[in-house]
């Protein structure tokens, strides 16, 4: 072999292995992907994130009575014992330190009726079917009166009745036997989140 010959040789091994070098770069670097933020681009999802996920679920109430939407039974309203429905609360806020309820019928012929107006409850409480909670204040409903009434519509139509809780930050100034209005008006400031449970009830 001539040393010309040899030369030749030598700079295509070289080529060679300088072309493989190249394409054991780009193999390692297509196998891990990230996204806009250079986080890695992986499916897998830690605890933390599954955590914050769970503090900003949103308040939530609930009766063991009646679902969303769905009719309130006889039983709570005039035409039965008018017993005060469970309501239970969940994924309150922080920071909250208690819970108000506020139950009115929108639909009522003078206007938004109150059912029920309810201050001092525990955030981590509930409400029991016909026990008064512990430590809680009661406001007057719509008749002027101290505690629950139930549904009692006149004839001519579904109403809806909205049981609101609201999570405050800070217990409202008002003194027993406030109205809804009162109540509200002191919440403005303080009211960390709100949550609806809507029921129906008709008189034939």
């Amino acid at each position: 072999m001539t040393r010309k010959t040899l030369l030749l040789v030598i700079a295509a091994l070289a080529l060679t292995a300088a072309a493989c070098s190249s394409d054991d770069s780009d193999a390692t670097t297509s196998t891990t992907g990230s996204s806009a933020d250079g986080s890695s681009s992986g499916e897998g999802t830690d605890d933390s994130e599954m955590d914050e996920s769970d503090e900003m679920a949103e308040l939530t109430v609930s009766s063991t009575a009646f679902a969303d939407a769905a009719a309130i039974p006889p039983e709570y309203t005039c035409d039965g014992a008018d017993t005060q429905p469970a309501l239970t609360w969940e994924h309150v806020p922080e920071g909250t330190q208690e819970i108000v309820v506020i139950v009115d019928d929108p639909d009522a012929p003078g206007g938004s009726f109150i059912h029920w107006v309810l201050w001092g409850l525990d955030p981590d409480g509930s409400i029991e079917e016909g026990v008064e909670p512990a430590g809680a204040i009661n406001g007057v409903n719509g008749l002027g009166q101290a505690g629950w009434f139930g549904p009692c519509p006149p004839p001519g139509g579904p109403h809806n009745y909205e049981f609101q809780a609201i999570a405050v930050s800070e217990s409202p100034d008002v003194t027993e036997g406030a109205d809804a209005d009162e109540v509200r008006s002191a919440i403005t400031d303080t009211t960390l989140a709100e949550a609806a449970l809507v029921g129906t009830y008709e008189r034939l």
